[in-house]
């Protein structure tokens, strides 16, 4: 029997998930393209970074911008693995 909990616990750094994709485009994983099939997505909960254009000024026809590293905590792709069948 299964039940939704009220409380949901927020992940920490270092937490690992699985997911089950369908492979809609052709995939690579592992050493073998994949493609309408499912395939297993591992994520980890980490620090990254990326970069973010951060405007300056802007002007009717023109603006000014730098480009500058933002750190964001999140859930990123870090191995796809194939399913393995058992018999």
């Amino acid at each position: 029997m299964k039940w939704n909990s009220k409380t949901k616990s927020k992940p920490t750094l270092g937490d690992k998930k699985q997911k089950v994709w369908f492979a809609l485009f052709p995939v690579k994983v592992e050493d073998k393209w994949v493609w309408l099939e499912k395939y297993i997505v591992i994520y980890e909960y980490k620090t990254y970074y990326y970069q973010q254009d951060v405007v300056v000024s802007e002007g009717i026809f023109t603006e000014t911008y730098y480009t500058d590293m933002v750190e964001a905590i999140g859930w990123r792709r870090i191995d796809r693995r194939l399913i393995v069948k058992v018999t």
